[in-house]
């Protein structure tokens, strides 16, 4: 994919300059210096007071120029192709909560988690996509118009963004609050890890009957890529003592991470179908109060550093106040070969009483030589923290809205109480730090640093799935023949291989060039090429282009022979001047 907003850019800046009309509604946002908003897609949605029905924007999955996200009555499609005026394509108003969305590595199946239970016309699964009602609470099960409800994954096909068609609905015990996709490619399905929710029902008895807490499993599903239409429940993977909330998946080293309760596990999914624990993590010290639990995790991307936040108060709390305790408001890093701790990262401004905020959901940008993190925080907003040192992490860009206002939800005996808003999630794609604001829509910030953009393109991401690692191929050009003894100019090229990221350049990395009597130490450029010019051998031998291992990306090298100088003319090189003597 392309660098769009290294061309946008100069446009942001001159745009800076233009009153506040000019601009979309976050562009008066609080934020830091060096964070410019982009375009924005506005969709009303929300969290009323019951009994009225909950509409919020909530999470996102991206497939090439397409943003999908989902809403608590369906999902909707963008085209993110130009971040300055991202556009809706498609709206499919078609479920109730919760709407965690993912799709497949060829943008064809859309998955979406459902975690309320709706009665069905005639009890027909195959009309989950229709409207369908909920009873009201309390209603006899007696009274009901059929004894079971539904609630779990539904499936489409999104081939054409503008008309997604419903495929099946499929029930999972509990619904699903959130779930997780790893690409099976071997076997040519998808499996989607589902976590339940706490308040849905149990399958397995009447509608009304609801779930235990937390039941503690992963419900495993195939979807086959030949059938979708063919998805099945294949496993319940044992989950902690209550559960988990997210999981990451790491598909190319077989990992997988849950934030679940009440520590994190790590599993080898060797066997997608059936993990292994390899160990669990929480923090070693309690509080006050105590951590209760784990909401989203992550994978650095050389798969050394797992990431796990919570959510005290279950988003709907003011927790990043200035007297909460600091483990409400953090990041933990640790080892994923050890299980040590190895630093958290603060929230440092502090929100007020009348604004619901967590750490929530997150993704790590695919940066060759940094460890960079983009999260949400609900009412906090976003921000980007840099975990290179995970022992000193610290935060380099954000947008913090104000608050939305008094409302009925937060604390009801320590007014004024908060509406339920902000950022549900914010992720990197594409040098764009993509934000789902829960009552306002779809938006989009970049940053001016200079580095920003040397992040490898993604064509695909599901930000709770990580599918390779990143590597790099390099190429050697001259501009002439490569002999010994003559000046010529050396281009190396440096890009990415293999996975979503195929093909992009290897930017601002060191490059060194070794060969007899050459030895040069440069960087390659934003379009991954350095140039060497006046390059002279002392001999023939083999000249050697090298981008060595960086922090999350295997080093790569080219090589090129270096023929001898050419000899010198016969008679101790005078020229012959044809005359006769």
């Amino acid at each position: 994919m392309s660098k769009p907003l290294r061309f946008l850019l100069p446009f942001v800046l001159a745009m800076l300059a233009l009153p506040g009309s000019a601009w979309a509604t976050h562009q008066d946002d609080p934020r830091s210096s060096n964070v410019v908003p982009l375009g924005e897609s506005l969709r009303p949605g929300g969290f009323p007071p019951a009994p009225a029905l909950s509409d919020a924007n909530s999470d996102l999955a991206f497939w090439r120029n397409y943003a999908i996200q989902g809403t608590y009555t369906g999902f909707r499609s963008l085209d993110i192709s130009n971040p300055m005026a991202p556009a809706e394509v498609s709206r499919a108003q078609c479920g109730r909560s919760q709407g965690d969305i993912t799709v497949s590595e060829d943008g064809r199946i859309l998955v979406r988690s459902q975690d309320e239970a709706r009665i069905l016309p005639g009890n027909d699964i195959n009309q989950a996509c229709a409207v369908g009602t909920v009873p009201p609470a309390g209603t006899p099960i007696g009274q009901q118009a059929v004894d079971v409800g539904w609630e779990g994954l539904q499936i489409f096909d999104i081939s054409d963004k503008a008309n997604p068609r419903f495929v099946k609905a499929l029930a999972t015990d509990c619904g699903s609050h959130t779930h997780t996709q790893y690409f099976d490619e071997a076997n040519n399905r998808l499996i989607i890890y589902v976590s339940r929710g706490g308040g849905g029902h149990d399958i397995r008895t009447p509608y009304g009957t609801t779930c235990p807490p937390l039941i503690p499993r992963i419900t495993a599903v195939e979807v086959p890529l030949a059938n979708p239409a063919g998805a099945r429940v294949i496993g319940e993977i044992p989950a902690g003592t209550n559960g988990c909330h997210d999981v990451a998946v790491f598909e190319e080293i077989n990992r997988m991470y849950g934030a679940c309760r009440p520590f994190t596990i790590l599993w080898d999914i060797t066997n997608p179908a059936a993990p292994v624990i390899l160990r669990t993590m929480t923090v070693p010290f309690a509080g006050p109060p105590a951590l209760t639990g784990w909401h989203s995790a992550s994978f650095s991307w050389n798969g050394e550093i797992l990431i796990s936040g919570w959510e005290p108060g279950g988003g709907g709390q003011a927790e990043c106040e200035a007297t909460d305790d600091p483990i409400k408001k953090s990041i933990f890093f640790w080892s994923a070969s050890t299980g040590q701790l190895l630093g958290m990262w603060t929230l440092p401004r502090p929100q007020t009483a009348s604004e619901n905020c967590t750490i929530h959901n997150y993704n790590v940008v695919p940066f060759p030589d940094r460890h960079i993190l983009v999260h949400g925080g609900y009412q906090s907003g976003w921000n980007a923290v840099d975990f290179t040192n995970p022992g000193a992490a610290f935060e380099f860009a954000w947008s913090d809205p104000p608050s939305l206002g008094p409302g009925p939800f937060c604390s009801q005996t320590l007014p004024p109480g908060c509406q339920l808003g902000g950022a549900w999630s914010t992720y990197w794609y594409n040098d764009v730090a993509w934000e789902s604001d829960i009552p306002s829509g779809f938006r989009g910030y970049t940053l001016t640093e200079p580095w920003w953009p040397a992040a490898f393109d993604l064509t695909r991401l599901n930000p709770q799935t990580q599918e390779t690692l990143l590597r790099c191929r390099a190429q050697v050009v001259t501009t002439g023949h490569l002999r010994a003894r003559r000046p010529t100019t050396v281009t190396i090229r440096a890009t990415e291989v293999g996975g979503p990221a195929n093909g992009q350049p290897v930017a601002l990395q060191r490059v060194v060039l070794r060969g007899p009597g050459i030895g040069v130490t440069t960087r390659t450029n934003m379009n991954g090429v350095a140039r060497v010019a006046g390059v002279a051998a002392s001999r023939s031998g083999m000249l050697r282009a090298s981008v060595p291992n960086t922090l999350n990306m295997a080093g790569c090298s080219a090589s090129r022979h270096i023929a001898a100088a050419p000899r010198p003319p016969r008679g101790g090189g005078a020229a012959l001047t044809g005359r006769k003597s």
